[in-house]
């Protein structure tokens, strides 16, 4: 018994030293792994790791190694085993936040550049077949098709003139001996089906104009556009001479009077928003010439009232419109202030006023109220017409626009 007590003793002190210089290494391993460069810090921290070190510091140093190597995805895998090991971790969430930006931004830079460089290749693709020629620009329409069916009818028509062009020429007939006497060949029907069925791949090509043809029908379609507006012009009595289509000194300054006599900016272009400048105000000169007829029989019925409202309402409908002098003048005699008569005095009047009679007329609002409420549907009228002609201007040159960067390509 008191020979086992110091072989105990003795046992124990071994294993204490052997732990303790354990710890004592294991930590100067630590340090070597902490302090080590990318590619000793590989090995340095996965061989603590593989030997049971479950350090923090350890991983947070070998997931970042590895995300420097370019192993991103053993990079995660480690750091994912880590938070295991310690959730909360500061430093290991920071890494966790670095990867995973710095991988999102890296994949969104990436999509940008393929993106930029498909459209990229796009471009050159449809250059190198509207261009060039043979093979070449054969292998570029079909790339092109493959990748977008964009101006895809004018790429299979070029498509069909390159296969056309490749065709080699073969006679029909074959070369005969001078002895030999010519005989009629009969066409093989197999061929001739496939002659007279087009190609699925190849539709025939649509009938293309050229350049001329394009110019010929702007010119016709402007030419009876300009002898629709001289029609109109000469219609409200703007002398535009004859509508010919041409665009002379005459009719522009027709053009310009007429837009003076309405109230409105001067324009002297001939384009569509013209001609519709001139179709609005044809139904309003329409609506004001009923708004004076209406005006003439409340006259002719005594009511002074009614028939002056309509008269200032058929003005400012149209401005085109022309008032007979008469009307003005009766209204004028018979609008003038009359006062009231006396029971004794001479019933004798000093003028004879137009008789009055009971009408079943809606209530009138006084003249001045009236005359304001037309103002204002005037001035929003021409605001109106305004903005239609400005929107439809810009319209017009971005139809422009875009005809001019089609004819480019």
């Amino acid at each position: 018994m008191k020979a086992t007590l110091p072989k105990v003793v003795f046992i124990l002190t071994i294993a204490l030293s052997c732990t303790m210089y354990s710890g004592i290494v294991s930590a100067q391993s630590v340090d070597q792994c902490m302090s080590a460069d990318t590619a000793d810090a590989l090995k340095i921290c996965q061989s603590l790791l593989e030997s049971g070190s479950r350090n923090a510091d350890v991983f947070y140093k070998l997931s970042s190694a590895q995300y420097q190597d370019g192993q991103k995805e053993l990079s995660k895998q480690t750091l994912h085993a880590a938070l295991k090991l310690h959730p909360g971790n500061r430093k290991l969430v920071a890494l966790k936040e670095f990867i995973t930006s710095n991988t999102n931004e890296q994949a969104r830079i990436e999509r940008s550049a393929k993106l930029n460089q498909k459209s990229l290749d796009k471009g050159a693709l449809k250059i190198t077949c509207l261009i060039k020629s043979g093979e070449e620009a054969i292998s570029a329409c079909k790339r092109r098709l493959e990748l977008t069916d964009d101006d895809g009818d004018r790429i299979r028509f070029r498509l069909a003139e390159l296969n056309d062009s490749q065709v080699p020429s073969r006679p029909d007939v074959p070369e005969l001996n001078p002895a030999q006497t010519p005989r009629e060949t009969v066409p093989d029907p197999v061929e001739q089906a496939k002659q007279e069925t087009p190609a699925l791949g190849n539709p025939p090509a649509p009938d293309v104009p050229n350049g001329s043809d394009i110019l010929d029908e702007r010119q016709k379609a402007h030419r009876e556009l300009v002898s629709d507006i001289q029609t109109r012009l000469n219609e409200f009595g703007f002398d535009a001479g004859f509508a010919d289509g041409e665009a002379g000194k005459r009719t522009r300054k027709a053009l310009a009077d007429f837009y003076t006599a309405v109230g409105a900016p001067v324009i002297t272009s001939f384009t569509a928003l013209t001609l519709d400048n001139l179709r609005d105000e044809k139904l309003k000169l329409a609506s004001a010439k009923k708004l004076l007829q209406e005006s003439e029989q409340a006259l002719q019925q005594g009511n002074i009232q009614f028939a002056t409202q309509k008269l200032a309402d058929a003005k400012q409908t149209s401005k085109l419109l022309k008032v007979p002098d008469r009307l003005e003048q009766a209204l004028f005699q018979g609008a003038a202030p009359t006062q009231p008569e006396a029971p004794n005095v001479d019933p004798k009047p000093t003028h004879s006023p137009l008789p009055t009679t009971t009408t079943d007329t809606p209530p009138e609002s006084p003249p001045q109220q009236t005359a304001s409420r037309s103002k204002e549907f005037s001035d929003l009228m021409e605001e109106i017409t305004f903005l239609h002609g400005k929107i439809q201007r810009q319209q017009d040159n971005q139809r422009r626009r875009l005809e001019r960067i089609r004819s480019a390509l």
